[in-house]
């Protein structure tokens, strides 16, 4: 007798419920009337850019000179698609001389020195094409697409988490710029 009763309690208890004003499912919330709406229209919501930090920029001593150009190299060779890397160079035969490297243009430092990146990204800039720190990409003068455009599709395409790499796709110029684009180096692909 106690096992039929807890069920039927429960079953009375649910049936109040929804007797006393409580959700029911079958009965949608009623709808606004169809006339038009009053006040102002949603403001669409911008896309959020990356904001540059000074933890980003943070250079030691010796700072560095302004960008000279760009070394470009690739990085990876999958045939038909490769990732392209750049490099911060600079020109001063004193500078160059007091981080250990020869002649008067070299890299802004040694890729293992821990400042290497943030004195990288002092000297690049912030990429007007993405909002991070790093060179605007171009293909034969072409600005690279975005992230998630284009597929395998020639020309370039940014780099999904870093600005100084770039995937290349087919042959042509591929050139990384600097400073408001007055600075610019381009790489010849076959």
């Amino acid at each position: 007798m106690t096992n039929r009763v807890a069920p039927l309690g429960l079953l009375l208890l649910v049936l109040v419920a929804f007797a006393c004003g409580g959700p029911n499912p079958s009965t949608p919330n009623p709808l606004p009337s169809s006339s038009p709406r009053s006040g102002p229209a949603p403001t669409p919501v911008p896309v959020p850019t990356a904001t540059p930090t000074p933890a980003a920029i943070h250079c030691g001593a010796p700072l560095p000179p302004p960008l000279y150009t760009f070394r470009l190299k690739v990085h990876l060779d999958q045939g038909f698609k490769k990732v392209l890397d750049s490099r911060v160079m600079v020109r001063d035969a004193a500078y160059c001389a007091s981080i250990g490297q020869p002649g008067d243009i070299c890299v802004i430092r040694n890729e293992l020195a821990a400042d290497a990146v943030t004195c990288g990204n002092k000297a690049a800039g912030v990429a007007s094409q993405t909002g991070r720190y790093g060179p605007n990409w171009y293909w034969n003068d072409q600005p690279c697409r975005g992230i998630q455009e284009g597929g395998d599709a020639p020309g370039c395409k940014q780099h999904p988490s870093n600005q100084f790499f770039v995937f290349s796709f087919g042959p042509g110029v591929y050139s990384a710029c600097g400073d408001g684009d007055r600075v610019c180096h381009g790489i010849d692909i076959k």
